[in-house]
């Protein structure tokens, strides 16, 4: 006696969904967390975008967090999500490990800023008389960041490694 296999009728799939659903892909900086996601807080520029049922992708610049949330609600401009699979890299920076480099921030000299882009990393710009400079760019981190600054201001202060 043979076994037949379970199969989804061939007539089954012949009627398409009564309902639409917006699926939406996001870049992020590789400074934020899952624990960022899930505050209604970071949707709050969106919300009107974000419906009941609404797919987002959330991809880190890094590819380190990779993470698909669904919108479960969104009420007087307060979108909840809620995790349906997560990829996040082992090692990847925690709220502790962004505190820390926020505080390495405070080290930056005055006048000088640090910016973050998607595409172009971490720069670094020098404010001279109102006129931005671009000291460095395509840095993989903030600490990078903040040490090309600290290396520019000794450079401009006519101090070297050798003075220290």
């Amino acid at each position: 006696m043979t076994k037949d296999f379970k199969r989804l009728p061939s007539s089954a799939i012949r009627n398409t969904a009564d309902y639409s659903r917006a699926h939406y892909h996001v870049n992020v900086g590789n400074d934020v967390t899952l624990e960022d996601l899930l505050k209604p807080v970071f949707w709050s520029h969106h919300d009107g975008l974000l419906l009941p049922g609404t797919l987002i992708d959330v991809l880190s610049s890094d590819f380190s967090l990779d993470v698909q949330l669904r919108v479960i609600s969104n009420v007087d401009r307060i979108v909840k999500v809620r995790v349906l699979r997560e990829n996040i890299q082992e090692g990847r920076n925690s709220r502790d490990d962004l505190e820390a480099a926020e505080a390495i921030v405070e080290n930056l000299p005055e006048g000088y800023k640090i910016t973050h882009s998607n595409r172009w990393g971490y720069a670094v710009d020098l404010d001279i008389d109102g006129k931005a400079s671009g000291i460095a760019k395509s840095l993989e981190t903030k600490e990078q960041a903040v040490k090309a600054a600290q290396a520019h201001f000794k450079e401009m202060n006519g101090e070297t490694d050798s003075d220290e």
